[in-house]
């Protein structure tokens, strides 16, 4: 059953293309795929809004934090997805070996993968504040509905994140022979999947998960009614919440553990302990029992919370909350992804 599962998310039964061909055919499904998140986010965040409009300044804040967040994490997976593409026979490098797309540093040391996060949410986030800006000078003090803000966040971010996919994934693709990368030294697999990956991702989700509690609850307030924040209103969704994170930054480190250990940049702390029959590596079984754990985890949160909560209080839980599904998720998959590699 783990052998099969694995096989499975191995197999790509796609023709090997030219890189260019595979960076384009990627960008419009990172595109079209983050048109459809955003779609969703612009119709929750309006939801939660009073009269189901959110003003000039909320459209700014949201579409700048929902560029951030998306770029950002954009980053760092599409330099992984290059590299995995190369890997798993998707593309083919055209140019010679020494061209000018092969990096000079290692793009998967610690401080140059989360600087370049920082670098691309930075990036990503001018970029569409400039046109929310924008917006926001044309709505004139009026509140924006849905299909404005949809509008919005759609025109600007997913562009950007495709962009960003583009760049990241040739730099990715190219990395996986530039002797800056094949030359490094490995480190440790429980150092590199906690410390330098685990950790800046849950640390990422705090921050990203904080700023979504304001996005869902700022025109609540202490009075009963519809919109009275309560503690079961501000913990309701947190095993939704604890799906999400599961699922996809699980699913996520375990592709990034593959690479990393493929690209000989982790060695094992412990072979006798960590390695495994290549006949039955381990199976995505373990990320179900991690996503009911974490899913169990909610109800611990929830009784933190009190009945009349601040928007505070409620950011620091979901963010708290978020940052530790993440971190557990993210560890716990990319060492999975390495030992299988």
């Amino acid at each position: 059953m783990a052998a099969s599962t694995v096989a499975i998310e191995q197999e790509d039964t796609r023709a090997t293309r030219p890189l260019g061909e595979q960076l384009g055919a990627a960008a419009l499904a990172v595109a079209a795929a983050n048109a459809v998140t955003l779609v969703v986010i612009a119709a929750l965040a309006a939801s939660r809004a009073d009269g189901h409009a959110v003003s000039p300044a909320a459209v700014i804040g949201i579409v700048v934090g929902v560029a951030m967040a998306l770029g950002g994490l954009r980053w760092a997976d599409a330099l992984y997805s290059g590299a995995d593409d190369i890997h798993q026979a998707r593309a083919v490098l055209t140019c010679a070996p020494g061209c000018n797309g092969e990096p000079m540093s290692d793009p998967w040391k610690a401080t140059a993968l989360w600087r370049g996060v920082v670098v691309a949410a930075l990036t990503t986030g001018l970029w569409a504040g400039a046109a929310a800006g924008l917006v926001a000078v044309i709505l004139d003090q009026g509140r924006a509905p849905v299909l404005v803000l949809a509008a919005t966040l759609v025109g600007t971010t997913a562009i950007a994140t495709a962009v960003v996919d583009v760049v990241g994934r040739h730099r990715g693709a190219h990395g996986t022979r530039a002797p800056a990368v094949t030359d490094t030294i490995a480190t440790p697999l429980r150092r590199r999947a906690w410390k330098e990956i685990a950790v800046p991702l849950g640390v990422s989700q705090f921050a990203v998960n904080a700023a979504a509690a304001w996005l869902l609850f700022h025109d609540y307030h202490g009075i009963d009614g519809p919109h009275a924040l309560t503690g079961a209103v501000a913990t309701a969704d947190l095993p939704v919440v604890a799906i999400i994170v599961a699922v996809y930054f699980g699913m996520t480190a375990t592709k990034w553990g593959r690479v990393d250990a493929r690209l000989g940049r982790v060695a094992l702390d412990d072979p006798a302990a960590q390695a495994i029959d290549r006949r039955t590596p381990i199976g995505a079984q373990g990320l179900v029992y991690l996503t009911v754990a974490t899913v169990l985890a909610g109800n611990v949160f929830a009784w933190f919370v009190p009945g009349r909560p601040s928007l505070l209080v409620v950011a620091l839980v979901r963010g708290l909350f978020a940052a530790v599904a993440t971190t557990v998720a993210a560890g716990a998959g990319f060492v999975r992804g390495a030992v299988n590699a």
